[in-house]
């Protein structure tokens, strides 16, 4: 008797869990690799920016809480308006502090095959 006759249930779990992974690795690919870029101009709506600090993380360690602290960096966010599409984007603190909501903006964009996300590569001060 093979190990596959002993235990079925685990060769059509493991043939399935693989088949799963390889059709999800399958979709990102089709999906995000060799997407072509698109030069566009957006209007700010808004700025965001979030502080950063240190975060607390809990780990359990021999059944014991174990505290640490994580660096968290600041954040600055632009919310643009793109052909009728509102899409944000993480900017550096210089283009963050030169640009105001109801400017005009460069971007680079790429917008996903199958899912029809747009994504902002970078963004520059017209």
């Amino acid at each position: 008797m093979s190990v596959y006759e002993q235990n079925p249930f685990m060769f059509y779990f493991s043939v399935a869990a693989i088949a799963a992974m390889v059709l999800f690795i399958s979709y990102m690919a089709v999906d995000r690799l060799g997407l072509r870029s698109e030069n566009e101009t957006a209007l700010v709506i808004g700025k965001q920016h979030y502080r950063g600090g240190e975060a607390p993380i809990v780990n359990i360690a021999a059944g014991r809480p174990w505290v640490q602290s994580q660096l968290q960096p600041d954040m600055y966010l632009l919310s643009l308006k793109s052909d009728n599409e509102e899409l944000g984007a993480g900017v550096s603190q210089t283009t963050f502090d030169n640009v105001n909501p109801g400017d005009t903006v460069n971007i680079v964009k790429q917008r996903r095959r199958l899912s029809g996300i747009s994504v902002i590569i970078d963004v520059t001060r017209k």
